[in-house]
């Protein structure tokens, strides 16, 4: 197999890759994740995970396969990036607290120096508990929320909040690293 180049720096990505016994090198990038364009969900990730991959290729000769990845959070038609500031996660998760949400991640295959990609999302459907005001505010305090859609980890603290789960939970950690190991098999086919 090619070498796998990650586009980006995401210590969830990372481990989810290393938990799975792949080679991989690591290629964060500074990408621009600002949506300034509506559209569905899935198209905004797979978009963004296509950008991420698109702007570190010219860095690689022919043959290394770029992973990019962006995960969203919906809900009731809006999408949650990651939180701003405190009162910016605070809002996201207060409106996520006891009800079902999607987690949306896009993912993007690109051989660097070729014409063969591949791009895909995978959904996963989240139930939180109802979160009591006096713990959300705890929580925003420390540092698990921050650069995680919809401000959470549910490999965290956080995940004594989760009710219910339907799908992938590793999409939820920001990876379907299963689903991204299938689409590798045939990507260079």
């Amino acid at each position: 197999m090619a070498v796998i180049i990650l586009a980006s720096g995401s210590l969830r990505r990372i481990e989810l890759l290393k938990r799975e016994g792949i080679a991989f090198l690591t290629h964060p990038t500074d990408v621009d994740e600002t949506l300034n364009h509506q559209g569905k969900a899935e198209e905004l990730a797979m978009y963004l995970a296509l950008k991420k991959a698109f702007s570190i290729e010219k860095e690689y000769s022919k043959g290394e396969i770029i992973l990019g990845a962006d995960t969203f959070v919906v809900f009731e038609n809006k999408v949650y990036g990651k939180p701003v500031s405190k009162d910016d996660c605070f809002n996201m998760v207060s409106a996520l607290s006891g009800k079902t949400h999607s987690v949306i991640t896009g993912v993007a295959l690109v051989e660097a120096g070729t014409k063969n990609r591949k791009v895909f999302f995978e959904e996963t459907e989240v139930t939180f508990k109802e979160i009591p005001k006096i713990e959300l505010l705890s929580y925003i305090e420390t540092e698990e929320p921050w650069d995680k859609a919809g401000g959470y980890a549910i490999q965290g603290t956080f995940s004594k909040y989760i009710k219910n789960l339907k799908g992938d939970y590793d999409n939820v950690m920001g990876l379907p690293v299963i689903r991204v190991l299938q689409e590798l098999k045939t990507f260079k086919a």
